[in-house]
């Protein structure tokens, strides 16, 4: 094999320089995903280089800081999911395409965690996604009885750092499936609080190691569940004494802390838990005035999304997505209310659109999950 020479641009002084291995680490953590994957058929020191732990840990901090907005589009048994960043000031961003692949059944989104996607079809399929580097790894079948109510939730561990999914059928069957072991199977547990179905209308999420979705017990209970990742053990939040969960009302990630946002006509009302043992909350009303929603919004009915880590501002989605695609932020504190136009989506305007929040690149390969 021919060794190509490196050519040199010479200084005034006669000496040669390099680009040290550092300033190249540094470069490359700054490259959008796709260059990346570029980047890893240039040499055998790139390669190793880009798939180096250290590489990827630093660059997926990175991408933390400046997590994205993640939509996954459907048509028949076409997925596609595209990105775009999340919380800009500007009122167009253009959108990054990142797959698409064709499924069995039709998939939804059942969760997200530090770049890894969790798809879930009606009955008892999974597949995890990671879109920035394009992979797809079926999981093993849940084992159950054809049923109507299945649900599933994506969780990480930040502790011992695994990833895990949890299945729960008929509200009384709960599985457990742990990632990044060889032989992937499913593990019954029990539950502990009782039977309860999880809300359709509000997604869960991930805050902290613990997994937080609203659910109803028996008519009329309805309340919030934590999914302890790490012990596999679930307990109730207790609600606040005039604390109302409602169809409407949706779980986010406020400062770090579980809130419980709620959205009627203009009014927002957020309850933020700032003693998980205690289960003290703290409540605040907000109402954004009509003549600004009515430019901002028009006619279209919004629903919330989540919030935006460090501008705090409530994301709104709208119910039936069509081209222009719009994403509205809706800040709390300066009671103001803004709309982003999402470019690069044309294509699929006509596809059933999912959105969620806080999505993080991760460039690290799976060899399995």
């Amino acid at each position: 094999m021919k060794t190509r020479r490196r050519q040199y641009v010479s200084r005034p002084s006669s000496t040669s320089t390099t680009i040290s291995t550092d300033l190249i680490t540094e470069i490359l953590l700054r490259l959008p995903v796709k260059s990346i994957a570029r980047c890893r058929c240039v040499s055998k020191l790139w390669n190793s280089t880009l798939r180096d732990p250290l590489f990827t840990e630093l660059f997926l901090t990175m991408s933390s800081a400046r997590p994205r907005l993640l939509f996954s589009l459907v048509e028949d048994r076409e997925l596609c999911f595209f990105s775009a960043p999340q919380g800009e000031s500007s009122s167009t961003v253009a959108a990054d395409y990142h797959l698409q692949f064709t499924l069995d059944d039709s998939y939804k989104v059942c969760g997200h965690v530090r770049g890894l996607v969790c798809l879930a079809d009606q009955e008892t399929a999974h597949v995890i996604c990671k879109p920035s580097t394009g992979q797809l790894f079926p999981l093993p079948k849940v084992k159950t009885k054809k049923t109507f109510s299945v649900y599933s939730f994506l969780g990480f561990d930040p502790t011992d750092e695994e990833f895990k999914v949890l299945n729960i059928t008929s509200g009384v069957q709960h599985r457990v499936l742990t990632l990044g072991t060889q032989t992937l199977e499913w593990r019954m547990i029990e539950c502990g609080i009782g039977r309860h179905y999880p809300n359709r209308n509000s997604d869960g999420i991930c805050i902290n190691g613990g997994v937080y979705y609203i659910a109803r017990f028996h008519e009329p209970v309805v309340a919030i569940v934590c999914f302890n990742v790490r012990l596999e053990k679930y307990r109730v939040i207790n609600e606040a004494e005039d604390m109302h969960l409602l169809g409407s009302s949706t779980v986010v990630n406020y400062k770090g802390k579980l809130g419980v946002l709620t959205k009627e006509s203009r009014r927002f009302e957020l309850w933020v838990l700032e003693d998980a043992e205690t289960h003290q909350w703290s409540k605040n009303v907000y109402v954004l005035p009509q003549s600004l929603w009515e430019n901002v919004a028009g006619e279209d009915e919004l629903y919330i999304v989540g919030v935006v880590g460090g501008t705090d501002e409530v994301v709104l989605w709208p119910e039936d997505v069509c081209d222009p695609l719009y994403v509205y932020y809706y800040n709390m504190e300066r009671n103001t209310l803004r709309r982003v136009e999402i470019k690069g989506m044309d294509a699929v305007s006509d596809h059933t659109a999912y959105m969620t929040l806080d999505y993080v690149e991760d460039v690290k390969l799976m060899n399995y999950v």
